[in-house]
């Protein structure tokens, strides 16, 4: 189904350009043979063609003019052949009743045939409009004998003629004319009151003249409780139904659209929109779609206006998403947008509870969860007929939702399994469905597959490469979640991102706001991952990281991750390149170097801890670092009410470090200073050092 069908709301006629997808074609045939019959039979009549908006009555119309157009040029030369002349009546494009006389004659005039058309026919229908509208507002027509029309207001007065005795010359007009006028008149029940109430005087009262028939259209209901507020009907809804029967003759009620026929309009359209864009037509999507049809959709999608109206609106906004969104999803919410704005605008303050991260257990019992949705979607507006049909397309879209429904029809979906199809459901893509792209505090997918072919760790400074960087630090959680779902399962690509891990690791925190895992420890998660998977080594990370002290604190903290194999080479490789990440720091005091100095001496005792203490010792020895503060490194601090105060230190951790018999031969004097003793030590660097002397001296008279 093109876009240019469905942005248009053109009535179809039946060909090629314009084809009929719903059967009608013989209900217009039908019609045709019907007014066939009704012209054998009387000399006026009025048929109406009743349908609900959008259900394609002008179609019908339509067809039905073409059909008789049609055959009237195939039997040009048969004179006994029935050739109906048909005519278009818009009472929109009149404001009074004078004017709208005036045009609806003129339309008569103008139907018929030029030489068949009496020479007289115009000077009877201007005397009989002035007979039975005196004011004679004619001047802004073209057709009608205006200047009669207004002269004959006089004469009329005067007693010259009366408006029956003019119709009765223009009836004897027409019927020596003995030519069938169709008089087609849609849309009536879009008129205002008193609009209506002329028109069916014009038809009822006025029109009815030999050889002329109306067929009119319109939504009954509608029509109904616009006449019933006429003067009237004065408010009296049967009084109205009363007025209408006596107008037409001919009931037509327009087939209505069976569901087989709805569904086969809104599939075909979804498919062959999903087709255009590239989209797997399916699937999971495809099957989510058709069930949320079930659940409620084919109880709104019931004309062929509505279906196109839907689809017209998935079609002119996916394409601004492109792949960035989930097709399905997209269609879905887009109905709700289209039907239910309230609701839809109500989703999106809902973002919080129904995208998701994780598998959480919910807050409340399934009963009070769909109980307050159900309040939610009274509220918006929702008819209370439709609330359980969109409960269940919710469910659809938001796991929190299927979870409480226990729709016992499918499986619910895991969270990864949100993030694969990019759902709505998913907190990553929740906020691209109702901004109609990709916020700016986001990346694209697409961006991102892009920045990962730019990992290069011999050109660092690729825009991508940095721009993906940067994305790591400020939105750790969500980057790497793409760059995990979304990655190339590749060697060379595993590579290039153990590269940006190592890269970005020291710009990271360990800290955990709110319980959630730090941000490093995400990190280190997608670097097991890419190890686990084989396709990545610690050795490629440390040749990718160099000397950065971020990298290799993330390689020696994955050599000591379980999983991973801890070859003894590799474990070389690292201590030489912990040193030399170490190396820069040596000129100045170890209380002065970063945290991640103690962190990486930390993490590297427990995977080298010979080659650890041994370069420990080393730099004590050469008077680069201060022994007492690498073992006062490790004294923890407590506050209470008053300042922080220290602890003692950690006795194994300090053995470990550089061991306590070396710190007892090497501080064997100091230990015993008076100013060494019980007390409460403050955290200061002068502080540490004298508290890590007093916990040595404890350690030898234990001993």
């Amino acid at each position: 189904m093109p876009s240019a069908v469905l942005f248009a709301d053109d009535p179809v006629n039946g060909t090629d350009e314009a084809p009929d997808r719903l059967g009608r074609q013989a209900y217009s045939a039908h019609l045709v043979t019907l007014l066939d019959r009704i012209h054998t039979q009387s000399e006026s009549s009025v048929l109406a063609l009743i349908g609900p908006w959008g259900g394609g009555k002008s179609s019908v119309l339509e067809m039905t003019m073409k059909r008789l157009a049609d055959r009237a040029d195939e039997n040009r030369d048969t004179p006994s052949a029935l050739r109906w002349r048909v005519a278009e009546f818009n009472p929109w494009a009149f404001s009074d009743l004078d004017t709208m006389l005036l045009g609806f004659f003129d339309v008569i005039i103008a139907t018929l045939p030029e030489k068949t058309r009496p020479r007289d026919v115009r000077k009877h229908v201007g005397r009989f409009i002035a007979g039975i509208s005196p004011i004679g507002k004619a001047a802004g027509l073209v057709g009608i004998d205006a200047q009669d029309a207004l002269g004959q207001l006089g004469r009329w007065m005067a007693g010259d003629s009366s408006p029956s005795a003019e119709r009765e010359k223009l009836v004897e007009v027409l019927r020596a004319a003995k030519q069938p006028i169709l008089m087609v008149l849609d849309d009536l029940d879009r008129l205002a009151p008193t609009e209506l109430l002329l028109v069916f005087k014009l038809v009822r009262f006025v029109g009815r003249l030999p050889n002329v028939y109306y067929l009119l259209s319109y939504d009954e209901r509608t029509l109904l409780d616009v006449l019933a507020r006429t003067e009237l009907c004065g408010g009296n809804p049967p009084r109205a139904r009363d007025y209408l029967e006596k107008i037409v003759q001919v009931r037509l009620d327009l087939p209505p659209l069976h569901h087989a026929q709805a569904s086969n309009l809104v599939n075909a359209g979804i498919d062959s929109l999903a087709e255009g864009l590239g989209v797997e037509t399916t699937g999971a999507g495809r099957e989510l779609f058709s069930r949320a049809y079930d659940h409620h959709l084919r109880e709104r999608l019931t004309t062929p206006r509505a279906i196109n109206r839907y689809l017209a609106q998935v079609d002119a906004f996916y394409t601004i998403l492109g792949e960035e969104v989930n097709f399905f999803d997209f269609a879905l919410l887009t109905f709700i947008r289209t039907f239910e704005p309230a609701l839809y605008a109500t989703l999106y303050r809902m973002r919080t509870e129904l995208s998701v991260l994780t598998i959480d257990p919910l807050a409340e019992d399934d009963d009070d969860i769909l109980t307050r949705w159900r309040t939610l979607l009274r509220l918006s507006g929702v008819a209370d007929g439709h609330q359980d049909g969109l409960i269940g397309v919710l469910a659809e879209l938001f796991r929190p939702i299927a979870v409480a429904l226990k729709d016992g029809a499918r499986d619910v979906d895991t969270v990864e399994a949100l993030a694969y199809r990019k759902s709505i459901g998913h907190r990553d893509y929740f906020d691209r469905y109702f901004a109609f792209g990709v916020p700016d505090d986001d990346l694209s997918d697409d961006q991102i597959l892009q920045m990962l072919t730019e990992l290069d760790p011999s050109a660092p400074q690729a825009p991508g490469a940095r721009t993906l960087a940067l994305r790591v630090i400020t939105d750790t959680d969500r980057t790497l979640r793409k760059i995990s779902l979304r990655r190339p399962r590749d060697p060379s690509t595993a590579t290039a991102i153990m590269y940006l891990l190592g890269r970005t690791f020291g710009d990271l925190s360990d800290e955990r706001p709110n319980g959630d895992p730090s941000s490093r420890s995400l990190v280190e998660t997608l670097a097991q991952t890419l190890l686990t998977e084989g396709i990545a080594t610690v050795s490629g990370l440390l040749q990718s990281a160099g000397t950065s002290l971020g990298g290799v604190l993330l390689a020696t903290r994955l050599l000591g991750y379980r999983a991973v194999n801890a070859d003894p080479q590799v474990v070389n490789q690292n201590s030489v390149r912990i040193a030399d990440a170490l190396t820069p720091y040596l000129q100045q005091p170890f209380t002065q170097a970063p945290l991640d100095v103690s962190h990486l001496i930390r993490v590297w005792r427990t995977v080298d801890p010979a080659g650890c203490q041994a370069w420990l010792r080393t730099q004590v020895e050469h008077g680069r670092w201060d022994a007492l503060d690498i073992a006062g490194s490790t004294i923890g601090r407590t506050a209470q009410d008053g300042p922080p105060t220290l602890n003692t230190f950690d006795e194994q951790l300090v053995n470990g470090y550089l061991g306590i018999d070396y710190l007892l031969t090497r501080y064997g004097d100091q230990v015993d200073a008076p100013e060494v003793q019980a007390r409460t030590y403050s955290d200061t660097p002068e502080e540490r050092r004298s508290a890590t002397l007093y916990a040595l001296r404890s350690l030898r008279d234990r001993q």
